[in-house]
């Protein structure tokens, strides 16, 4: 087959497993509750853990983890058998279009909406950090003229959306997911133009270099499940899928804490080596060798996941 024909196939196919994702109902709330209680973290923090505005850092990253594993699973298993339950898997395939290519294209697609979130998620986290008193310097508080700038263009992305499903007739829960990223982008950036009179510091730009680099080891965790969760698709039901999945994602996050044998934990994948929030405390940074070690191991977990997905949905009966 033509490659230019296979990239179109499989770009369609992502195409439509994105769209189909960020207009799910639960997709559109878990991005705009897990965004907004991030930027509500560092008004009501009680606890500075030895270093003021990790609750707000860690907050956001840990959001950006659970909810993301969520969305990794519930995406990848409902995506695949809920296409087979209703059967459009088939007459997709019946076109045709090679199985592997539906599988990539859906994967694909997954992965998009699970950079958005990222996108989202590591923004508002970007905010909660400024916004903390980590980076304040009088009396401790708060900046709450960051925070005044950044809700009310967060509010404005819903408003919009609302305005654009009455008047254009387009759908409020993609257009608000699309939305999002460039209200938000637009609050960092005001944000990082203030001037720090009344004791405030200005933005700090190491912000960028150290948070974005652990968001962006989340995110690759995430393209880990969402392969898990593909290769339980094609053989489970949903729920199966799903369930199965964030209990190897509980396991393998937890595996240094199981009282097993390491040798016999050796087939689950360590979850732990995407978290690398410690590192950021007291002004750190994730070392770009741990980056770079984490992410080849996450390419290569992937790539045995879709290769093992590949090979069970070959050989599965689809009517």
């Amino acid at each position: 087959m033509d490659w230019k024909i296979s990239s179109g196939q499989t770009g369609a196919v992502a195409r439509v497993a994105f769209q189909e994702i960020i207009q799910h109902p639960v997709i559109g709330l878990l991005l705009f509750f897990s965004a907004g209680a991030t930027l509500f973290t560092p008004l009501f923090q009680f606890q500075s853990f030895a270093e003021d505005g990790r609750l707000a850092r860690d907050s956001g990253l840990a959001t950006l983890f659970l909810f993301g594993s969520l969305i990794a699973a519930g995406s990848a298993a409902f995506q695949v058998t809920g296409e087979l339950t209703r059967g459009i898997a088939a007459a997709a395939l019946s076109k045709p279009l090679p199985r592997p290519l539906y599988l990539t294209g859906k994967y694909l697609g997954i992965l998009g909406a699970l950079l958005l979130f990222t996108l989202v998620q590591t923004e508002a986290t970007l905010l909660a950090e400024r916004l903390s008193p980590h980076h304040a310097t009088q009396h401790g508080h708060a900046d709450l003229r960051v925070f005044a700038t950044a809700f009310p263009l967060f509010l404005g992305a819903a408003v919009f959306a609302a305005l654009m499903n009455r008047f254009r007739g387009f759908r409020f829960r993609r257009t608000l997911c699309l939305t999002l990223p460039f209200t938000l982008a637009l609050a960092l950036l005001l944000a990082g133009r203030r001037a720090p009179p009344n004791g405030f510091s200005p933005w700090p730009p190491e912000l960028l270099l150290t948070l974005i680099p652990a968001a962006g080891l989340i995110f690759a965790g995430l393209a880990v499940i969402a392969a898990l969760a593909l290769l339980f698709a094609t053989r489970l039901s949903a729920e199966a899928a799903v369930g199965l999945t964030l209990a190897v994602f509980v396991l393998g996050f937890l595996r240094s804490l199981l009282p097993i044998s390491p040798v016999l934990l050796t087939p689950l994948p360590d979850f732990q080596r995407f978290w690398q929030c410690d590192a950021l405390a007291h002004g750190g940074a994730v070392p770009w060798s741990v980056i770079g070690s984490t992410t080849a191991y996450a390419a290569c977990l992937i790539l045995f996941f879709l290769s093992c997905a590949t090979l069970a949905f070959r050989s599965r009966e689809i009517g």
